[in-house]
């Protein structure tokens, strides 16, 4: 199995190891981490990594900044982040 650790952005990173999964189609690179729900793609893996970190990054801010006007799914994917997602450490 694969995983995903360090850091997502300046003020974010993975709490413990967040399991990927890697596919290869014609000249694209998809990594999938079931457990967010996220999704990327590239050229390379290493493209697809990088959109992978700022999906994921992007998508925790989004949560973040809606507070107490999160609907219940909202409210269920802000724990499910909490799992694998904190602030980065300074």
């Amino acid at each position: 199995m694969l995983t995903l650790t360090g850091t997502l952005d300046d003020t974010l990173m993975l709490s413990q190891p967040l399991p990927i999964t890697v596919e290869w189609r014609d000249e694209y690179v998809t990594i999938t981490a079931p457990a967010l729900g996220t999704r990327s793609m590239g050229q390379s893996p290493e493209d697809a990594l990088e959109d992978l970190r700022a999906a994921i990054a992007d998508r925790y801010h989004d949560l973040e900044t809606r507070g107490t006007s999160r609907t219940i799914s909202a409210e269920q994917e802000w724990e499910q982040f909490g799992e694998y997602v904190a602030p980065a450490r300074t």
